[in-house]
């Protein structure tokens, strides 16, 4: 029976470092996956432009926004679209929405930029609409961390851009403006152990080719000893060139190589925290186990 486990090796604002032990393979793609696309976050869905004499068309200036990341801690306060029981009016429903206007005009000779703090929250009844807003990113200068707000467009002189957008909750397999991470990867941690009483067999040439058979240089020969040593276990990209290499000497058991713990990095796009994102993956994969658990069941009972 699995007995999934996390060690947490380091945790940031944006970032995260992690190790999963006691699961299959499948098991921790499911979860690197669905941190990708199934953890439901918010993002502009659509766009009304009613001005725009920027550089920038009216597609190019909706895709842009629809890109921004949003605060999505909230985002199971809020329906899904499908889920909602709202019908089509003017006014943004409260359950499934959140409305930002913009309004721009550059009426100096110098370039204006049009940032997220330009945009403004319309119809506002909760918390959880209220909690909707830009990420802001951070910025290294002098030595000091600062917080900016993401650039949209330049304007030129008299150039003006307008428009309404309402933000929806939605997952990265229905569009990537959904999906909480830039980065979500894993792999295993490899184990690599030498039997030192079985390397002393080797002759000083055929330790030099062992330890010359790594193509990422895992081995190497310890300077007091002179026997075969690991020394970058983490370099090990499974090509398993030293297990070959010990039959090419018709000794066996001198390396052992293994799978370890799985490692995950994690980077956020803002959206959400490191840790939020793997609580709601987690949780997602639970409603999906359950989902086929609850169906196996189903079948067995109609067997009988």
């Amino acid at each position: 029976m699995l007995n999934p486990t996390i060690l947490i090796e380091s945790l940031s604002d944006s970032e995260m470092r992690f190790r999963l032990r006691n699961v299959s393979t499948a098991y921790a793609n499911a979860l690197r996956r669905i941190m990708i696309a199934e953890v439901p976050t918010m993002a502009i869905e659509f766009v009304t432009i009613y001005e725009n004499t920027s550089p920038l068309h009216d597609e190019f200036v909706s895709h842009r926004l629809g890109m921004l990341p949003l605060y999505s801690t909230a985002a199971d306060s809020f329906n899904y679209p499908s889920e909602c029981t709202c019908v089509e009016t003017s006014e943004v429903c409260h359950l499934c929405s959140v409305k930002f206007s913009l309004s721009v005009k550059n009426e100096k000779d110098e370039i204006l930029e049009v940032t997220t703090a330009d945009l403004v929250q319309e119809q506002i009844t909760n918390d959880a609409q209220r909690s909707v807003k830009p990420v802001k990113y951070k910025l290294q200068l002098s030595g000091e961390t600062k917080e900016r707000d993401v650039l949209i467009m330049k304007l030129g002189k008299k150039q003006e851009l307008r428009f309404d957008c309402v933000v929806k909750k939605g997952i990265g397999k229905q569009h990537a403006k959904w999906s909480p991470v830039c980065v979500a990867s894993m792999k295993y941690e490899p184990r690599v152990s030498i039997t030192e009483v079985k390397a002393l067999e080797l002759t000083p040439q055929q330790k030099v080719d062992f330890v010359n058979c790594c193509p990422t240089k895992v081995f190497g020969l310890n300077p007091k000893s002179n026997n075969v040593e690991v020394q970058n276990s983490m370099n090990c990209i499974f090509c398993y060139e030293c297990i070959k290499k010990q039959k090419d000497f018709d000794i066996e058991d001198i390396v052992k190589v293994e799978d370890g713990d799985f490692i995950f990095d994690i980077e956020t796009t803002g959206c959400l925290k490191p840790d939020e994102v793997l609580d709601s993956a987690f949780e997602q994969l639970n409603l999906k186990l359950t989902v086929v658990k609850e169906a196996l069941g189903s079948i067995n009972i109609s067997a009988r």
